[in-house]
């Protein structure tokens, strides 16, 4: 039981997602020529058993071959065949490679490589390759696109004498340097296989390295400038960027924009059209998450909107000095019996022939009743609600109608 809750641990761990409020504020562009980072040789980064490599990649051309990209790289053949590597090029094909050992012997390379023109030039995808000890698998966009099932038992050569690079083969000495033309951001190396429903859960958010099990290496390439590029994974391996230069197009953002409040009488409305809360000098108006608001008061309002990752930003205040219930026109339609005594009676003028929908609005803002078209009566019992000032609403296609209610 104790293994199996171990288990669970580390699978919830590693799809939790904290620290999405981070903007992902830069990527790395890759010349084809020159750009590379460099990483020094690290342990934690020579994995032999089972792996994971994930990065973002937007080429902006292809190498010769599928195997002429380098997009994260351990591995080489000067001092001997050892290492894998995750690589696209040739005819826009993905291909996770390693130097294959079997029962101490070495067995030379093994690929697993996509299907031609899977990969389109100047296009962001999200792209893993991974290796369990048995199959090579590679994944773009969070799908399968390939497997090759070794039939044996297997291991990758250990690759001491080869440093990881990040665009180019981590072997110096040979005239082919393989470097990637495009831009690259998020590379993440895990010391095991990630499941599928992990990578579609985390690859279009920042993950959060401090929960997240196994993850030995992590560059989100966020500096946006300078030669530093910051591993946030357990092996605190930090790279140099060799000729490189960055830009701010990325995959994705977890920060939604700001949004503006504007006010177009009888309405505020916020710049987003989705995930909005609105809130009236700092206290929440409860249901109110359009994208706007009726105010039924003046005061300092403000919107919330949260991103689909839980990431929140807020607009700032709007001051609104133009409402007051006591100069409410009594245009469209009156209340009979005002003040009230649980019953809400209405006669409508004859131009109200096409109401969308009426609410009942506490001084605050709230809306605390609601009807739709076809269940708007003359006479609406309204005992539920607490003695006090309202604002009656009817909205129809072209305009807002509004009443003072006193109900006691």
């Amino acid at each position: 039981m104790k293994k199996i809750f171990t288990l669970l641990f580390i699978i919830c761990a590693c799809v939790a997602r904290a620290q999405n409020c981070l903007p992902n504020a830069s990527s790395l562009v890759f010349d084809g020529v020159s750009t590379y980072v460099d990483l020094s040789t690290n342990n934690n980064l020579d994995i032999t058993d089972s792996i994971s490599i994930e990065a973002w990649i937007n080429a902006s051309a292809w190498g010769t071959t599928y195997a002429k990209g380098s997009i994260v790289c351990n591995h080489g053949w000067s001092s001997g065949e050892a290492g894998y590597a995750l690589r696209a090029g040739g005819s826009g094909q993905l291909s996770f490679n390693i130097s294959c050992d079997s029962l101490g012997t070495n067995i030379s390379w093994k690929d697993v490589i996509s299907n031609p023109n899977v990969l389109q030039l100047n296009t962001w995808y999200h792209v893993v390759g991974t290796f369990d000890g048995y199959d090579l698998k590679i994944y773009i966009n969070g799908a399968l696109a390939q497997t090759n099932s070794l039939g044996f038992q297997a291991s990758i050569v250990p690759s001491p004498n080869y440093s990881l690079k990040i665009g180019r083969l981590a072997d110096v000495n040979q005239p082919e340097s393989r470097f990637w033309s495009g831009k690259i951001d998020e590379v993440r190396i895990w010391h095991r296989v990630l499941t599928l429903g992990e990578i579609n859960a985390n690859m279009n958010h920042h993950i959060d390295n401090t929960t997240a099990a196994d993850l030995v290496g992590y560059y989100r390439l966020n500096e946006s400038s300078g030669t530093s590029a910051g591993d946030l994974g357990t092996g605190n391996n930090t790279g140099t960027v060799i000729s490189g230069t960055w830009t701010t197009d990325v995959p994705f953002n977890d920060v939604p924009q700001v949004p503006i409040i504007t006010w177009s009488s009888p309405n505020l409305y916020s710049s987003s059209v989705i995930g909005n809360q609105w809130y009236l000098n700092g206290n929440l108006l409860s249901g109110e998450t359009g994208s706007s608001i009726v105010p039924a008061q003046n005061g300092s309002y403000t919107v919330a909107v949260t991103a689909g990752s839980g990431c929140s930003v807020t607009s700032a205040p709007f001051v609104l000095t133009s409402v007051g219930i006591e100069k409410i026109s009594a245009v469209g339609f009156r209340i009979d019996q005002n003040p009230s005594f649980g019953f809400l009676r209405i006669e409508m003028d004859n131009n109200l022939k096409s109401i969308a929908e009426m609410k009942i609005i506490d001084v605050n803002g709230r809306s605390v009743l609601a009807y739709e078209k076809g269940s708007i009566n003359n006479e609406i019992d309204i005992h539920s609600l607490s003695a006090g000032v309202y604002i009656v609403c009817i909205q129809t296609n072209d305009k807002l109608y509004k009443q003072k209610l006193v109900l006691n």
